[in-house]
């Protein structure tokens, strides 16, 4: 079915990457319980990057998967405001990504106390370890954006399903998974999170009037079969700032 498939990392290597990483250099961490920390870290959105790759796994962030799982196209897309230590290696990415960010002295103080609320409440329970045991910290990383997503399209270098060369494709997709999976709205800072193994259409993204996520990847609707050869992806942002930023994909291939 594939004949050309760009190197697809998992993503669960990039979260454990990102969370020792911002526990090391987070210059905002709020105590919530003994050795139970919130490290929010918020950036401004410059850049956007859009990656497009074939996933044989039905959840992100597994290898070896059995031949006979269907194959998907998935894209991925990160915002952040600069990119730290990457060379443009797209298989480096993953492991090298972090955000300069870390440094942000801006923050939204709602989305803020709703994190430290979020990670009193889930490891609240945990009993602190004693200064005599080997000392651990448990770090709960949550970096946020502090632009909002106002508009979103997606458009091919040729027909899709259908639609001519340029035109918006957003509606052949549908959020498979947010990074992190709480999405901030920046109207009035209400949470949507999004549930296991159910995918969100972008008009129903759109309309939670979401700040800019971190990191989501993109899937295709059931009944859409790409057959495509060669098929570049560019993904448009535009952000309540006013600000239109764009990412193209490299090309991928898949037939039949």
């Amino acid at each position: 079915m594939i004949i050309n498939r760009q190197k697809n990392i998992g993503m669960k290597n990039l979260l454990y990457s990102l969370t020792a990483l911002s526990c090391l250099i987070s210059c905002e961490v709020i105590e919530t319980h003994g050795y139970i920390f919130a490290a929010p870290e918020p950036c401004h959105v410059e850049s956007i990057l859009a990656f497009a790759n074939i996933d044989n796994g039905s959840t992100l962030g597994y290898n070896n998967v059995p031949e006979n799982v269907e194959a998907e196209l998935v894209i991925s897309i990160f915002t952040f405001d600069s990119i730290l230590g990457w060379t443009g290696d797209e298989s480096e990415f993953y492991f090298n990504f972090a955000s300069a960010g870390t440094y942000c002295k801006e923050s939204i103080p709602e989305v803020e106390q709703y994190i430290h609320n979020f990670a009193k409440g889930r490891y609240g329970d945990i009993e602190p370890i004693s200064c005599e045991a080997t000392t651990r910290i448990a770090c709960y990383y949550f970096p946020y954006r502090l632009e909002g997503v106002t508009a979103f399209t997606i458009t091919a270098n040729q027909p899709f399903n259908g639609v001519e060369a340029g035109k918006d494709i957003s509606g052949c997709f549908a959020i498979k998974e947010f990074t992190p999976k709480l999405v901030f709205s920046y109207d009035d800072y209400s949470v949507y999170s999004s549930e296991p193994d159910k995918n969100v259409t972008i008009t129903e993204w759109l309309a939670l009037k979401p700040l800019a996520t971190p990191c989501m990847h993109l899937c295709l609707h059931d009944d859409i079969q790409p057959m495509v050869d060669g098929i570049v992806f560019t993904v448009t942002m535009t952000l309540t700032d006013g600000k239109m930023l764009t990412s193209t994909t490299r090309a991928i291939n898949v037939i039949d």
